[in-house]
């Protein structure tokens, strides 16, 4: 417990480092394995810190109030399907930062800002979260732990739960008397995209990832990949998702995936 702590604790300053920096205006988490836990802390453990101080709700319209009130049970509007949803979310973060470190006034490039355009997930674990993450003797013990942490906003998913009467990114602080984040909206403006490896029998494809979708989120873009144009499974591949010196080096399928969802180039994902 306190090695984890100790590693969120320097994971969060090097993201609040990054954020203070003022030279970047879109930041983007990659993350493998274990390290996809790591991440999943260290966003929320971020955001949870900045989500009260981000630019007030009046100045990120329309998308704040496209994203606050969509229902991805029953999509219309602005907001369609999942895609929408993601382009909403990077116009909201453009305007953050418009706002922040990208403003003319020296004094709101000091302001805490959210600047994490994607997360990137490869191989994770996270796809056995109910067993990693919760308490309960079975699984359906497990999964009502699961979902009980979701309606208090401690494990934010995506697209983030709504609590009556707040909406989907927001909450009325009745102290502020204003309408803010909640701490567990940052997947109403961050993409999640997550890359794994079918897994074939025990040895083949990634016995350690896998899909996310079903339990953090419909709007989670999982990506099943393979190493070779076949798509079939290769032996072993929880190493592979970055790996250039298997067949097809920099042309194989995973490669080809991974270099278009990290997306630098910040085209329509």
């Amino acid at each position: 417990m306190l090695v984890r702590r100790e590693i969120r604790k320097q994971s969060v300053e090097t993201l609040d480092t990054l954020h203070k920096w003022g030279t970047y205006d879109r930041i983007i988490v990659v993350a493998h394995s274990l390290g996809t836990v790591v991440a999943y802390d260290m966003l929320r453990a971020y955001f949870s810190r900045v989500n009260n101080s981000l630019p007030d709700e009046s100045l990120l319209k329309p998308q704040f109030s496209q994203i606050d009130t969509h229902d991805p049970e029953h999509p219309s509007g602005a907001i369609g399907d999942r895609e929408a949803f993601r382009t909403a979310g990077r116009e909201l973060i453009r305007k953050i930062a418009a706002l922040t470190v990208n403003s003319p006034n020296p004094q709101d490039r000091k302001r805490p800002t959210w600047l994490v355009t994607d997360f990137v997930t490869l191989g994770s674990p996270l796809t056995h979260a109910y067993y990693l993450m919760c308490d309960g003797k079975t699984e359906a013990a497990l999964v009502d732990d699961f979902d009980r942490r979701v309606k208090q906003r401690e494990f934010p998913v995506c697209p983030p739960k709504k609590q009556d009467p707040d909406g989907v990114l927001s909450f009325a602080n009745k102290v502020s008397g204003k309408t803010e984040f909640h701490h567990a909206a940052m997947f109403g403006l961050t993409r999640w995209t997550n890359l794994y490896f079918p897994r074939v029998q025990l040895f083949w494809g990634d016995a350690v990832g896998g899909p996310l979708k079903d339990i953090f989120g419909r709007y989670i873009k999982d990506i099943p990949v393979s190493t070779v144009a076949s798509r079939a499974a290769a032996f072993f591949t929880h190493t592979a998702y970055w790996k250039v010196s298997r067949p097809m080096g920099r042309a194989a399928p995973q490669i080809v995936a991974l270099r278009r969802e990290v997306n630098l180039d910040d085209g329509p994902t």
